[in-house]
């Protein structure tokens, strides 16, 4: 009979160790390989030749041989190979790294004839698929979705990309990309409203965790610095923020901005809102004044001011320090 010649006919370009394979027992082997590179076999004693496809296109594995009557045959038989060209990622996916709670993307862009498209996930695990669902999308498309990357921080991704037009499917994996979430600070205790007469000192405050965290008190949503309302602000960049004289601020509004500055990414949270009331103090137009009787005469004190709504309560000193006089 004449020689015959086992293996695929579909390969993808690229592909190592395809097999091919002729009848056993015979003599004076000989083999050529168009378009691939023979990696092992293919001797004149051998009845089997191992190839690796560099090209695509059509491609071929020829062979001869004497047989047992010790004949060749006119002319060696040809098997033509056909080579699928692989996918070409012309733009790699490239490390995300976000705030705990934020998403990232990933995004792969690749040519071909039919591409599809697998994204696979490593958790210290080994590779696998990711499938829609939880915070992952766009696992079988050119773009990878992750809309909350906070319980994979250090995990590792990427895309194995697809020629499904021929008869072989040809794959290309991209490089390895990784996800690092940084953390966010975490408030313990909230600052809380205020409510301070005119003219006194006022203080808000509030306990966060983190590593290494930056404080920036903001009031009605705008930074404070030194120069604000006059420079009766300290400590706006500390956990605790003092205001020497409220007088003037009733009403306002104040939060903090907090931020964790040991990741590449600053990641912040922002503090419940708290508000400052201040009381007006009354005013004293006309102070009560020195008053000289005699013992058993009657005497008055009057004192006048203005105010919104004032309650009075007098005191006297009998020597032993001032205390509050009972129906005056």
């Amino acid at each position: 009979p004449n020689p015959t010649i086992i293996g695929d006919a579909a390969v993808c370009q690229g592909d190592v160790g395809v097999v091919y394979t002729t009848e056993v027992g015979q003599s004076n082997y000989s083999w050529a390989v168009s378009g691939g590179t023979v990696t092992a076999g293919g001797t004149a004693t051998d009845n089997t030749v191992t190839v690796t496809w560099n090209n695509s296109g059509l491609q071929s594995v020829s062979v001869n041989y004497d047989n047992v009557n010790g004949c060749d045959f006119p002319s060696p038989i040809v098997y033509n190979v056909g080579g699928i060209s692989l996918p070409v990622i012309s733009t790699q996916p490239s490390d995300q790294q976000a705030c705990e709670g934020d998403g990232v993307l990933f995004t792969v862009a690749a040519t071909g004839v039919t591409l599809s498209y697998q994204w696979e996930v490593n958790n210290g695990g080994g590779f696998t698929n990711v499938t829609n669902g939880g915070f992952y999308s766009g696992a079988n498309s050119t773009s990878l979705s992750i809309s909350d990357v906070t319980l994979l921080n250090g995990f590792t991704f990427r895309a194995i990309v697809s020629e499904v037009g021929g008869p072989e499917i040809c794959n290309v994996i991209s490089n390895i990309v990784t996800l690092t979430a940084d953390p966010i600070p975490i408030i313990t205790d909230q600052p809380t409203d205020q409510e301070h007469c005119s003219g006194e000192a006022g203080s808000l405050s509030v306990t966060a965790s983190g590593v290494a965290l930056q404080y920036n008190w903001r009031r009605n949503g705008t930074l404070i610095n030194a120069g604000t309302d006059g420079g009766v602000y300290s400590g706006f960049n500390t956990n605790n923020l003092t205001i020497s004289d409220v007088t003037g601020l009733n009403g306002t509004f104040y939060d903090v901005v907090i931020v964790e500055t040991t990741g590449g990414v600053f990641c912040p949270i922002v503090s419940s809102t708290t508000s400052l009331i201040v009381n007006p103090i009354p005013v004293i137009n006309t102070q009560p004044t020195n008053q000289t009787v005699c013992s058993e005469d009657p005497a008055s004190f009057t004192v006048a001011t203005t105010g919104v709504a004032i309650d009075y309560q007098w005191q006297v000193d009998q020597g032993g320090g001032y205390t509050d006089l009972t129906y005056a």
